[in-house]
């Protein structure tokens, strides 16, 4: 059997800003609903006021059932970070098959393609809107319940219950005409098993080095204090009318002119000492340890 499903899920952390592992897993995130739909049953819709749902759930860790949904990543972590697990192996990824049939990789782009015949959709609400005000916290930090705007609730229901009918049209029309050798198949599924594993790293070391990062740059932050007497040796408005007083030639404090600056200018001895403590100061490398802390999956911290 085929269980067709699309989930709408909350969480505090912006899924721009973060590895979709971290987003899916904070402990205040939350799935909202669930659209799904068994072969060529009609389309039902769980929501997170329902109480469990025991026909989803057997559904879908029925090992003899494939789940079919757009962008498969996606629904994996969110139900994996939720103590549902699914070998990758069960799923099938319905955008896989649209862009192996050269289609774009948004389903709403895919639907407005005539030949594909998908029912036009009535002008409503738009639903960036309504993930915005349903799937993120609002200006005053905090999840918007669905009875605050019931009518938009209704909305964002029948938005995903139409994503599922959308999609399982879809998969309906590229299975004929576009069949996904195996292949290929297997050659997804093997480049999901590596996109998911990752890539090893030391958070305790990064953590480590971000603080002897941050400890050698007050330590510049002082040499440079001392050398120029401005309170803000950071500032570019105060140190670059400092530097050109040295020497400097140029108005620019960027990289490159720093690295010039230092061959064959009338730069003073101070000057030098400047340039190369600023030069230091500035490597962009450095800030990759915080990165490293901040994307690494929540089962390495």
């Amino acid at each position: 059997m085929l269980v067709h499903l699309d989930l709408e899920f909350y969480s505090p952390i912006s899924i721009k800003a973060a590895p979709l592992d971290v987003y899916a897993s904070h402990p205040e995130s939350k799935i909202l609903m669930a659209a799904y739909a068994f072969d060529d049953s009609p389309v039902k819709v769980w929501t997170c006021e329902d109480g469990p749902c025991a026909e989803l759930r057997d559904g879908l860790t029925n090992p003899n059932n494939q789940v079919s949904v757009w962008n498969c990543n996606y629904e994996r972590t969110v139900l994996r970070a939720k103590g549902l697990n699914i070998p990758i192996e069960r799923w099938l990824d319905v955008m896989v098959l649209a862009r192996y049939a050269g289609l774009p990789g948004r389903l709403k782009d895919v639907a407005k393609i005539p030949m594909i015949g998908v029912p036009a959709e009535e002008k409503t609400k738009s639903e960036t809107l309504l993930i915005n005000r349903f799937c993120m916290p609002n200006k005053e930090g905090r999840r918007v319940m669905p009875s605050e705007y019931p009518e938009d609730w209704a909305k964002f229901v029948e938005y995903c219950r139409r994503d599922v009918a959308t999609m399982r049209h879809v998969l309906n029309w590229l299975t004929p005409r576009f069949p996904f050798p195996n292949s290929e198949r297997e050659l997804w599924i093997l480049d999901q098993k590596i996109n998911e594993r990752g890539l090893p790293v030391d958070v305790e070391m990064a953590r480590h080095a971000e603080k002897e990062v941050a400890r050698i740059a007050a330590h510049t932050g002082e040499e440079l204090k001392a050398l120029t007497g401005l309170e803000n040796p950071n500032s570019v408005q105060q140190l670059l009318p400092w530097l050109k007083a040295n020497g400097y030639p140029f108005d620019s404090l960027g990289k490159e002119f720093l690295a010039q600056a230092l061959n064959g200018t009338d730069l003073t001895t101070a000057g030098r000492e400047v340039v190369l403590l600023r030069t230091g100061a500035a490597k962009s490398s450095v800030k990759k340890f915080r990165t490293i802390v901040e994307m690494a999956s929540p089962d390495t911290l």
